[in-house]
C-alpha cells in the first residue's frame, strides 16, 4: 500500500468518525427530548374526549 493510499484512507476514517461522532450527539439530544416529554405525558392528566363531555352532560 503507497503512502498516499494510507493517508487517503486515513483521511476518510477520521471523516467517518467525525460524522459518527456527530449523530451521536444529535442521537443523545434526541434521547433526552423523548424523555423529557414522555416524562411530561406522564404527569399530564389524561384529556376529556367529546363523548366524556357528552354524557356528563345528559
Amino acid at each position: 500500500m503507497t503512502m498516499f493510499n494510507e493517508a487517503e484512507l486515513i483521511r476518510q476514517l477520521e471523516e467517518q468518525r467525525s460524522v459518527i461522532v456527530l449523530r451521536d450527539s444529535e442521537i443523545s439530544r434526541l434521547q433526552g427530548e423523548v424523555e423529557m416529554l414522555a416524562e411530561a405525558l406522564k404527569n399530564t392528566p389524561p384529556a376529556q374526549t367529546e363523548c366524556d363531555y357528552l354524557g356528563r352532560k345528559k
